[in-house]
């Protein structure tokens, strides 16, 4: 596969004092917060200069413009839930580890996902925004299912780029279904992990895809099992 992206989630500054690092969280927390409650086009660098406490220019000199800022904004919301798998070995275990706790952070903070959702619709496909929410997630699924393929558990025949697409597509479907209400929380939470399972067990072989085939058909009946109560 060819890397067309590099990913650029989580940007990392060094910080010399307690206090910058406390003042560049305040200014990602207030904008995450903002974006939220305004989307996208109601956030302006000025409103998030004041609500942080900081001047304009110092948010200019911290992050270039209002792209770039939301950019680091959803960035580190990303590389919290990816750094969630922790010592899971890379591959199926991490995409499923990682969705899990993606899936968490959607119920935790609806209003953020909501606004992430109409914000990717709304950009064109060279913003800031497009690059953190899809082709780094595209690129993050990729370098999985490569770790996947070559420790022969995915099937030789599969373009593994198309796969990643497919998986990161289905994830958003499952995130806009739930900002629909046409999924409630409790059903997000089962269906968006089902349906990754789903597509794992179909691009998996041998004893990956019998141990996601178990998993997939515990979750399923737990889930029937909650239901009839």
């Amino acid at each position: 596969m060819t890397s067309m992206h590099t990913v650029t989630t989580a940007p990392r500054r060094i910080y010399h004092s307690d206090k910058q690092a406390q003042r560049d969280a305040n200014i990602l927390e207030v904008t995450r917060k903002a974006l939220a409650e305004r989307g996208y086009d109601g956030v302006t660098m000025n409103a998030l200069a004041a609500e942080a406490g900081v001047t304009k220019r110092t948010l200019y000199n911290l992050y270039g413009d209002k792209d770039r800022l939301l950019h680091a904004a959803v960035g580190e919301v990303i590389a919290r839930y990816r750094s969630s798998e922790g010592n899971i070995e890379p591959g199926i275990p991490a995409l499923i580890e990682s969705r899990r706790t993606a899936v968490a952070e959607v119920i935790a903070t609806p209003a953020y996902s909501d606004a992430m959702t109409r914000a990717l619709v709304q950009t064109p496909a060279d913003h800031p925004l497009t690059q953190a929410l899809l082709r780094d997630s595209i690129e993050y699924t990729a370098g999985h299912l490569t770790a996947a393929q070559q420790q022969g558990e995915l099937q030789s025949t599969l373009t593994i780029e198309r796969i990643a697409q497919q998986i990161v597509s289905q994830g958003w479907g499952m995130v806009v279904l739930r900002m629909k209400g046409l999924l409630a929380n409790v059903e997000f939470q089962t269906a968006s992990l089902e349906g990754l399972l789903l597509l794992c067990i179909g691009v998996t072989c041998g004893h990956r895809r019998e141990a996601l085939t178990v998993e997939f058909e515990e979750l399923t009946q737990h889930s029937i099992g909650r239901t009839g109560t």
